[in-house]
């Protein structure tokens, strides 16, 4: 049975759903390594829950721009956490051995999972599972600080972070370890839209939001535009912006944009695309729609002060 230190952990059990308009907390982010045994374990006995994303950057100076411009290439995650020397205690003794050993190379490397304990789906005996990332790290040994008891080390990201969910599936009342879960794993069952119309003149944009159901899926999809689902690029243009797809009115017409799932066998939806004609300017400052006219107008209202 677990201990009465072990209850007070923050979700031990992966059965706590926090309410919509909770304050951020640093409990709420889990940090889990995998230890001797191949099971995620949560670090707990460290104070502190900072995690540094250190965006890589590349300065472009393109011939058709005035000035440079500055793109992001990608972000590497590094964090850095005392845990607290206690002898017996398995969190320290796993570390420990990395003072002990002082590991180079492939085997100074662990597997990472972060854990959002804000963004759940429900999952089996009244618990949840949670949206994660798992990814390897460099684990470093900076300070063994014997003074204040702490063991300090740096976790570097060394390589590509995988999205998917930490799942509880396999949980029992002596055995807590999650279970990551890729999103290569998860097959999308549901793409929502926003809207499924568009209707708009040319020149103007719709932004459409893209989901992905189950969470913790692979969310990312494409515009098909060839064969019989593609788009008609005379009437509109369509491109993807994160979770969004954004149709620009080219010419009056209507035609169909399909946006499909980059997951094997994933969902599909069609997005309704009318384009009308452009406003036209009557020279007032006045925009009159195309084939309308204006109403007549009104005469002043003379008050009795006049």
């Amino acid at each position: 049975m677990p201990t009465d230190a072990f209850k007070s952990i923050f979700n031990d059990g992966f059965d706590n759903q926090i309410p919509d308009g909770t304050d951020g907390n640093q409990a709420q982010y889990g940090i889990f390594y995998k230890d001797e045994l191949g099971r995620f374990r949560r670090i707990t006995q460290a104070e502190g829950n900072e995690i540094s994303y250190n965006p890589e950057t590349v300065t472009r100076n393109l011939i058709a721009n005035e000035n440079p411009a500055e793109f992001i290439r990608r972000y590497q995650l590094q964090f850095s956490k005392g845990i607290l020397i206690r002898k017996g205690d398995p969190e320290y003794e796993f570390f420990n051995r990395f003072r002990e050993l002082l590991p180079t190379g492939a085997n100074a490397q662990l597997v990472i999972m972060l854990v959002d304990f804000r963004q759940e789906t429900p999952g089996t005996g009244g618990r949840f599972n949670y949206k994660a990332i798992q990814f390897a790290v460099t684990a470093t040994i900076n300070t063994g600080n014997e003074t204040d008891g702490l063991l300090d080390l740096s976790f570097g990201q060394a390589s590509d972070i995988v999205s998917g969910i930490a799942s509880s599936e396999s949980f029992t009342e002596t055995n807590r370890h999650p279970v990551f879960i890729p999103s290569t794993s998860i097959t999308p069952a549901m793409m929502n839209l926003s809207d499924s119309v568009a209707t708009l003149a040319l020149g103007e944009e719709k932004w459409i939001a893209v989901g992905m159901e189950p969470m913790g899926c692979l969310d990312g999809f494409e515009i098909v535009r060839t064969g019989g689902a593609g788009h008609d690029e005379r009437v509109c243009g369509a491109r993807i912006v994160r979770n969004s797809v954004i149709i620009t009115g080219k010419e009056p017409g209507e035609t169909k944009v399909t946006l499909r799932s980059l997951a094997e066998n994933g969902p599909s939806e069609t997005i309704a695309v009318k384009v009308g004609a452009a406003s036209q300017s009557t020279g007032s400052g006045v925009a009159v729609p195309s084939g309308g006219t204006l109403a007549p107008a009104r005469a002043p209202v003379k008050t009795s002060a006049e």
